[in-house]
């Protein structure tokens, strides 16, 4: 009988070292979410960064193409008035 005693105290202190191990994948947990948090605020800042300078390409671009027009009609224009006649 003696030999099927559990050893209280050696329970006790691996009962204590799971408990401290819980308690560290908590906080890792924990840390991770902080750092998944940060991230997705990150990818939220460059996003809006990338859409407002593709607005702004998207502007310049269409203005070169009204200024392309413009050049093209001019052009077009002046070939027209200078044809012999």
């Amino acid at each position: 009988m003696a030999d099927d005693s559990v050893d209280l105290k050696f329970l006790g202190r691996q009962v204590q070292v799971l408990q401290g191990d819980v308690r560290d994948v908590r906080a890792d947990g924990l840390r991770r979410d902080g750092d998944v948090a940060a991230i997705r605020t990150d990818l939220a800042r460059m996003q809006a960064e990338t859409n407002a300078r593709f607005e702004q390409i998207d502007a310049r671009l269409e203005q070169l193409n009204q200024t392309a027009g413009l050049n093209l009609e001019i052009v077009l224009k002046s070939i027209a008035a200078n044809k012999p006649k």
